[in-house]
């Protein structure tokens, strides 16, 4: 069984879930997009950490990371500031597929 799929390569950072076949209203799969550590677009290059679960493998927190690109060639100096992790950024309390239909749920309403 598929319960976990971790993606890259567009640049942009992002999240897909995916249903369950005999119950379409329930999300059983959490698809996370990592974004590049490649300038592409004006985008500043970024990263993700992921805590997983010694057992499951299942993630438990994920951590985004980026680059301000201007800051560092204005003073010579690369920077990688966490940007957001997810439990504490957008208050959830673990990383199941139903919480992240939650948080699109409110990012698509607040």
């Amino acid at each position: 069984m598929i319960r976990f799929g971790l993606q890259g390569h567009t640049h942009n950072e992002s999240f897909r879930l995916a249903n369950s076949m005999t119950n379409p209203s329930k999300p059983v799969v959490l698809h996370t997009v990592a974004a590049s550590t490649t300038t592409y677009e004006l985008h500043n290059p970024s990263f993700k950490v992921l805590e997983l679960d010694r057992d499951t493998l299942l993630p438990v927190n994920m951590y985004s990371h980026a680059l301000d690109l201007d800051e560092a060639n204005a003073t010579g100096t690369a920077t990688w500031r966490e940007i957001h992790d997810y439990k504490t950024t957008y208050q959830m309390a673990d990383l199941r597929p139903s919480n992240f239909k939650d948080l699109a749920y409110r990012i698509f309403h607040d």
